[in-house]
């Protein structure tokens, strides 16, 4: 067991395995505002330091971010003015916007997450409108290695049919496959050489069980990757062994628990999946047979203010899940326990004030 984990193991009573990875920091981005949090004590959340009346972070319901896990750097886009922000969070104690990419000819009304391939430091933007440079709806790489200053890299063309609207991107960094989701339909594309052949779409495929897919998150070690349908309240597991013949596994649906299922996360180490719905029920699901997946409990009254910046983040060592809802009643990060057979209970709660009212939230440990 790491110190860390020694460490943070003391404020909080873990049992079992102690199997997975913890965390002592978090960033919490929107509503033109970002924290830092203390995760050492989780059921006594402290801000850390505060940005505040910052434009760059999105005020709209909209909000689209990602996170650099191996650099810790946020990524945060404005649908309003149409920039996106980089901040180092590496120092919880201080920091701020290091840079940020402001043409709005080049994206235009950034949606759905904003992958991001750590190890090259670039990330992947969707445009949800038509920027006046392109021709059509676009994913724009943007270069970070330089956070002062990031740059343009390659884009893919969507053009400007209804499947050009996307609401969801991740990336399979190990395999350098980039996902995107549409109504009815999961696009995969190789993202191996983006200085050379660019981005190359590899499948197009359409099910009507995907409806509207949101959320993804990629089991990289199973080839799975688990897909959040929002209208038809499904969590669908899709096998990626074959990113040219991408293939429905499963689909568990429940109109009641999954009700606009939107966020999906991963234990692992103990095949459960956490999905987080705008309704404001949590589950937890059984994947250990992704072609078999399975219910076993829900959460609800976790309910946030109408829109899409709502997260969950998992601590799998201390067996938690966060809960952040955009513009819920003080602006509480809410803690789920959970068990290794996916039982859970809801651990209590932290007010962290009216300024901290975004629902965007990555947890890691500082430097």
């Amino acid at each position: 067991m790491s110190t860390v984990a020694k460490k943070l193991q003391t404020a909080f009573t873990v049992s079992g395995d102690g199997l997975g990875e913890t965390f002592d920091s978090a960033l919490l981005m929107g509503e033109n505002e970002a924290t830092t949090l203390d995760l050492t004590n989780p059921l006594g959340i402290t801000q850390v330091d505060f940005i505040n009346n910052e434009s760059g972070f999105d005020n709209t319901s909209y909000n689209a971010a990602g996170f650099d896990k191996t650099n810790l750097i946020g990524i945060c886009s404005n649908s309003v003015s149409n920039q996106i922000v980089f901040t180092d969070a590496s120092n919880p104690s201080s920091f701020s916007v290091n840079g940020r990419y402001t043409d709005s000819s080049i994206i235009s009304l950034p949606r759905s997450e904003i992958a991001v391939d750590s190890a090259n430091e670039v990330c992947f933007v969707t445009s949800g409108s038509v920027p006046s440079a392109r021709s059509g709806r676009t994913i724009q790489v943007l270069d970070y290695s330089t956070i002062s200053s990031p740059t343009l890299g390659t884009y893919f063309d969507l053009g400007t049919a209804g499947d050009s609207n996307r609401y969801g991107t991740t990336i399979d960094e190990t395999n350098q496959v980039l996902y995107s989701t549409t109504a009815n339909r999961i696009y995969a594309y190789d993202v191996s050489d983006l200085a050379g052949s660019g981005i190359v779409e590899l499948d197009n495929y359409y099910n009507s069980n995907f409806g509207g897919a949101r959320g993804m998150v990629v089991d990289v070690a199973n080839e799975v990757l688990y897909v959040c349908n929002y209208t038809a309240d499904k969590l669908v597991s899709v096998d990626i062994s074959d990113t040219s013949n991408l293939a429905i596994l499963d689909n568990v649906t429940d109109a009641t628990n999954l009700n606009n299922a939107y966020t999906v996360e991963l234990d692992t180490y103990r095949n459960l999946a956490f999905v987080y719905c705008i309704g404001g029920a949590i589950n937890c699901i059984d994947i250990s047979d992704p072609s078999n997946m399975v219910l076993k409990s829900t959460l609800t009254g976790y309910t946030g203010a109408a829109g899409f910046e709502q997260t969950i983040a998992i601590d799998t060592f201390k067996k938690l899940v966060y809960v952040k809802p955009r513009f819920n009643l003080g602006n509480r990060i809410h803690v789920v326990s959970y068990t290794p057979a996916g039982a859970m209970t809801a651990e209590g709660s932290t007010v962290l004030g009216n300024s901290n009212d975004g629902g965007i939230l990555n947890i890691y440990n500082k430097v």
